[in-house]
C-alpha cells in the first residue's frame, strides 16, 4: 500500500516537471532550427556575393562584365533562392570599401524563363558603365575598386515568439579590378 502511494505521487511530480520543462526543450529546439536555417541562408548569399565580386574584379571592361557577374551569382545560388533575391548591386567603391553615390548598376530579377538571360529576366538600372572602370595600372590613377551587394528579404519560418516578422540579409564584398594593362 505504501508503494503504491509513493508510485503514484513519483507519478504526479513527473507530470509537473514534464509540463514545466516541455515548453522549454520546444523553445530550445524552434531556435536551433530558426537560426540554423539563418545562418544558412547568411553563408548561401555571402558565398554567392564572395563569386560575383570575383568575377566582376576579373571581367573589368567587358561590355558584359556585369551579365557575367550576375550570372555567376544566380550559378552560385541553391534552387529557390534567386526568387528571393531582392536586388543584385554592383557598385564603384573608394579605398575605405564604401559605396560611392550615383556609380551603382542595380540588377532585379523579374522572374523571367532563363535566369542567366540578361537582356529577358533581368531589370537594370546603370550609372556605372563597365567601359568607364580604370583597368589601367599605373602611377597615373588607381585601379578602381568593385563591390557587389546582394539584398535578400528573409521571413522566420515559425513565427514562433521571439521568432515573429522578418530581416532582409544584406551582404556585400569589395574586391580591386584587375589591371589589363601596365603602364
Amino acid at each position: 500500500m505504501r508503494r503504491r502511494l509513493i508510485a503514484a505521487r513519483e507519478a504526479g511530480a513527473t507530470i509537473v516537471e514534464f509540463a514545466i520543462v516541455m515548453p522549454l526543450l520546444l523553445l530550445l529546439m524552434i531556435g536551433i532550427m530558426e537560426v540554423g536555417v539563418a545562418f544558412y541562408d547568411y553563408l548561401t548569399v555571402e558565398r554567392a556575393t564572395l563569386e560575383g565580386v570575383r568575377t566582376a574584379s576579373f571581367t573589368g571592361r567587358a561590355l558584359d562584365a556585369d551579365c557575367q557577374t550576375v550570372n555567376t551569382i544566380v550559378a552560385a545560388l541553391p534552387g529557390g533562392f534567386l526568387d528571393r533575391v531582392q536586388q543584385i548591386e554592383i557598385y564603384h567603391a573608394d579605398a575605405n570599401g564604401n559605396q560611392l553615390i550615383g556609380q551603382t548598376n542595380t540588377w532585379q530579377y523579374n522572374g523571367g524563363a532563363d535566369p542567366f538571360d540578361c537582356a529577358l529576366s533581368w531589370a537594370v538600372l546603370e550609372t556605372w558603365p563597365s567601359v568607364g572602370r580604370q583597368t589601367v595600372a599605373g602611377p597615373s590613377a588607381p585601379l578602381d575598386i568593385v563591390g557587389v551587394r546582394i539584398r535578400m528579404p528573409r521571413n522566420w519560418i515559425s513565427n514562433f515568439p521571439p521568432f515573429t516578422g522578418g530581416y532582409t540579409v544584406d551582404e556585400s564584398s569589395i574586391l580591386r579590378l584587375e589591371p589589363e594593362v601596365f603602364e
